[in-house]
């Protein structure tokens, strides 16, 4: 019996292999099988016409105690794959224009030994900081004495003086805080960075490109499931006007796309697996929510896209932003 591409868009439109198999294809809901809702994939970033609403409207108080993202393994050695990518794209560890010798740079939220150890190992006579929320056994063995990690689960009250660092460097680190204290996150982190230093931070854009149906299924449902927890996927878009209310200047947008799948050998394969840890994690938080229905469904359509991802070559952008602060800051008259 074949399948039925009627909801899919017709054979000539989309690719067979594209679809799940038969068994786990009948496991998907219509309802989550429609094309989502159109957006415009550029590299550019168009200044967004919708600007973030202030600390004092805000639905989330500023005095929260807001937390690093608790990385897992899976979802740690992804990250470690893209630092691979930011590196073989750029030839360096981060894009800001700092002379790092002698220099302070703070990592916010990596609890791998990667970036720090990297660039500490590249750049001696830096001092390195990588703010973690745990540290995996044996970490501190392999780092040089240059480099060091401080074990906090706070970033909005950050444990470092005013004007200390050259770099504040963020690998989706702020991927997990509500929208409406993002403005004081970053404020917070301008307060730690030296006059003319930079703050780099890399996002995801949670959208899966060139995906079947069981990928567009996915994509849905992380979308409900982030904005049932107050963060919005499309805060990549509004990263520029809130770097610059925050008090930054000379922001700088560019775009990275990381390979999901066989297609793109190990990188992809990490990738992939990765991506599925941090997926299965959001359906387990639902059901431990309550939402068990819910739940339950977004695994079966993450099992269906799994099964998926070898018939296609998906990937996803990364967004970075580079943006400096001012060498004399406005807000202090």
């Amino acid at each position: 019996m074949g399948v039925n591409h009627s909801k899919y868009g017709s054979k000539k439109d989309r690719a067979a292999s594209h679809s799940p198999t038969k068994g786990t294809q009948a496991k998907l809901k219509s309802s989550w099988l429609r094309k989502s809702d159109g957006m415009l994939y550029t590299r550019s970033l168009p200044q967004s016409p919708v600007r973030p609403r202030s600390i004092q409207e805000s639905t989330h108080s500023a005095e929260g105690n807001y937390s690093l993202p608790d990385i897992e393994a899976e979802s740690e050695r992804r990250l470690a794959n893209l630092v691979d990518i930011i590196f073989y794209q750029y030839k360096k560890y981060f894009r800001a224009p700092i002379c790092c010798e002698p220099a302070e740079i703070l990592e916010i939220g990596s609890s791998a030994d990667k970036w720090v150890a990297g660039v500490a190992r590249l750049y001696p006579m830096c001092k390195v900081t990588g703010l973690t929320t745990h540290l995996f056994q044996g970490i501190s063995e392999t780092l040089p004495e240059n480099a060091s990690f401080l074990p906090s689960s706070s970033i909005s009250h950050l444990p470092f003086r005013d004007n200390q660092f050259n770099l504040v460097y963020g690998l989706c680190a702020l991927r997990y805080i509500p929208f409406d204290i993002l403005l004081s996150v970053l404020q917070e982190i301008l307060r730690c960075i030296q006059p003319g230093g930079y703050i780099e931070i890399w996002q995801p854009d949670y959208r899966y490109h060139d995906s079947g149906p069981a990928g567009e299924a996915v994509e849905k449902m992380v979308w409900t499931y982030l904005k049932s927890r107050g963060i919005r996927p499309e805060v990549v878009h509004h990263m520029e006007g809130l770097l610059q209310d925050a008090g930054f200047i000379n922001v700088n947008a560019k775009t990275s796309r990381a390979s999901i799948g066989e297609w793109a050998a190990m990188r992809g394969r990490v990738m992939a697996n990765g991506i599925l840890g941090m997926l299965r994690n959001m359906a387990d938080d639902m059901i431990i929510r309550g939402d068990i229905e819910t739940g339950e469904q977004f695994k079966t359509i993450i099992d269906a896209w799994e099964e998926e991802i070898p018939h296609t070559q998906v990937h996803t952008l990364y967004y970075s932003f580079c943006a400096q602060k001012p060498l004399q800051d406005s807000r202090s008259g």
